[in-house]
């Protein structure tokens, strides 16, 4: 037997609450020992746009990875619409960052600590579409995302063995 359409109103609400009580750690990032040379151009942007904040370098764990901090009141901003401003300001600074340079290195530019609540959040909706692609035994489609938002998805399901991921489209 089937449950309740009451029933499973209130188990899906039950599960929305769950979902909701997350509890997202402040990421505390350690100050690089050199500032990268993608400061300045970010400090420029920062004060053409009119944002009182303050840029730092932080050290990163991986080889040929710059990542940077935004520091300041009200820099969401910077945000933007699902992340798309910070995304756009991050290009640009790796494009200043790489130019010139032999070895490419991947820059990530972060501030009040959205990097961190959307990965949660797109954890989160991957598995809640899993949970959909079973319960109705259809593919379930997912709005374009950039590249590293691919991948987190893909990552938080690849211990999934009901499911299978795929990126479809010309990037």
């Amino acid at each position: 037997s089937r449950p309740k359409k009451n029933d499973r109103k209130r188990e899906h609400h039950e599960r929305s609450e769950k979902e909701e009580n997350v509890v997202i750690e402040p990421v505390i990032y350690e100050d690089a020992d050199e500032p990268c040379k993608g400061e300045p151009f970010l400090s420029e942007v920062l004060r053409i746009m009119d944002v009182d904040a303050k840029c730092k370098t932080v050290k990163s764990d991986e080889e040929n990875v710059m990542r940077m901090v935004i520091e300041g009141d009200d820099t969401a901003i910077l945000i933007g619409r699902r992340g798309e401003t910070l995304d756009a300001i991050q290009y640009l600074c790796s494009l200043v960052v790489n130019k010139g340079e032999k070895d490419y290195t991947r820059v990530t530019i972060d501030t009040e600590n959205y990097r961190k609540k959307r990965e949660v959040a797109l954890t989160l909706l991957a598995k809640r579409m899993a949970s959909k692609a079973i319960r109705t035994g259809r593919p379930v489609k997912l709005e374009p995302m950039n590249p590293c938002e691919r991948r987190i998805l893909h990552y938080a399901l690849q211990n999934n063995d009901k499911v299978e991921t795929v990126s479809e489209g010309e990037d």
